[in-house]
């Protein structure tokens, strides 16, 4: 929504990823219950959703801009050159030889200056260990070359 407030979606590659099937077709289908929407501005949700009694679906524009694919953190490999990652409320739940396995993969699919956004119990206590810089608040940025 915000992209295309910006006049950026058609140029942007959006991917979501998720290792369960379900979720990943829940994600597709872009239904949500109104009050997982409580916090997304009014005029984003006249905009961008279709209300259907208490459901809203997410309008087609924004779902075909966005490449759903199943992928395993751990084993498949990334593409690389993206300038955001957001990866909230995932890692927490993997030991700390896998997390430093995923911060390198993250790392390597950042390009310089890029951002990985991580949920508020993630924290990386040494980014620089994997090139990043704390930027803000659950914030890193890839190290410029």
């Amino acid at each position: 929504m915000i992209l295309a407030e910006q006049g950026a979606l058609a140029e942007a590659n959006l991917h979501a990823t998720d290792i369960d099937d379900g979720a990943l077709e829940k994600a597709r289908k872009g239904i949500y219950l109104d009050r997982s929407l409580r916090d997304v501005p009014p005029k984003y949700v006249k905009k961008y959703f279709r209300q259907d009694q208490v459901m809203y679906h997410i309008t087609d524009d924004l779902k075909k801009s966005i490449k759903f694919q199943k992928q395993n953190l751990l084993v498949d490999t990334f593409d690389t050159g993206f300038d955001l990652i957001v990866c909230r409320n995932v890692i927490i739940y993997f030991t700390e030889e896998a997390k430093h396995v995923l911060y390198q993969k993250f790392s390597k699919a950042l390009k310089p200056g890029g951002l990985l956004f991580v949920g508020s119990t993630e924290q990386i206590f040494s980014p620089g260990q994997y090139d990043l810089e704390p930027a803000d608040t659950f914030f890193y940025r890839k190290k410029e070359v």
